[in-house]
C-alpha cells in the first residue's frame, strides 16, 4: 500500500515499542518473547491493519505478527492496536526479506498474504510474494502442518501463484476464483471491502507445506 509518510508516524512507533518494532531491532526481548507464543500467525503486508486487528480480536488466544514496510501504514495499524489495548499483536516495520532470519524456525501456524503487490511486469516476477525464493523461506518458518492463506483481486497473480505453489512442494487445499467471504475464520481487509463494493471477484487459496504435486 503506497502512502506518503506522516510526521507523527515514526515518533508514535518509537513511543510504542511494545506494539511495533522499527528500524530493524530484531534481537530484543519483546520479539523473542512474542515468538514463544502459540498459535502464531504472520501477515505479510498489513496495510492499514483492518485484517490483523479484527483477526486478533476474534482470536484472543492466538498471537499475530504483522509486517509492513510503509511507515505510515504501520503507524496507523499501531494506533488501532493501542486504542483497542490488544496484547496479542506485534508489528514490524520492514521488508519481509530483512525479517526472515529473526523469525523462529517452524514457529508459524499460518501465513497470510492479503492483496499483495502483483508486480505485473515479468522482469519483476522475483518480487512477488509467491515466487519460489519466498515460498522456500516460508517453509523454514512454518510448522510442519502450517498453511499459507492468500487473497487477491489480481487474476494474473493468482494464476501465477497457483503454479508456483504446485511447483515448489505445496499442496493446494483450496482454490477459489470467486470467494464469497463466508468463512467464520476470516475477516476482510480494507482492499477486500473496496473490491467487493465494485464487484471485483476475490480469489483465495490455501496452501499446505509438504505434499508435492506429482502431476506436474
Amino acid at each position: 500500500m503506497r502512502m506518503k509518510n506522516k510526521k507523527w508516524s515514526i515518533p508514535f512507533l518509537n513511543d510504542h515499542p511494545e506494539v511495533a518494532l522499527y528500524e530493524g531491532d530484531y534481537q530484543n526481548e519483546i520479539l523473542m518473547n512474542f515468538l514463544k507464543n502459540s498459535p502464531l500467525f504472520l501477515e505479510i503486508g498489513t496495510g492499514k491493519g483492518d485484517f490483523i486487528l479484527n483477526m486478533a480480536k476474534n482470536n484472543p488466544n492466538g498471537y499475530f505478527i504483522g509486517i509492513e514496510k510503509n511507515v505510515t501504514c504501520l503507524a496507523i495499524t499501531a494506533k488501532k492496536i493501542v486504542s483497542e489495548e490488544l496484547k496479542n499483536v506485534l508489528l514490524i516495520c520492514d521488508d519481509i526479506e530483512k525479517v526472515f532470519e529473526a523469525l523462529a524456525k517452524h514457529s508459524m501456524d499460518k501465513i497470510y498474504l492479503n492483496f499483495s503487490d502483483p508486480w505485473p511486469k515479468k522482469r519483476h516476477a522475483k518480487r512477488r510474494l509467491t515466487y519460489k525464493t519466498f515460498l522456500d523461506r516460508y517453509k523454514s518458518i512454518l510448522k510442519e502442518d502450517g498453511r499459507i492463506v492468500m487473497k487477491t483481486d489480481n487474476l494474473d497473480l493468482f494464476e501465477f501463484s497457483i503454479d508456483s505453489f504446485k511447483e515448489n512442494g505445496y499442496e493446494l487445499e483450496m482454490i477459489n476464483f470467486d470467494y464469497d467471504g463466508n468463512d467464520e475464520n476470516d475477516v476482510q481487509t480494507e482492499y477486500e471491502t473496496y473490491f467487493r463494493n465494485i464487484n471485483t471477484p476475490i480469489k483465495k487459496l490455501v496452501a499446505k507445506v509438504g505434499c508435492k504435486d506429482e502431476t506436474k
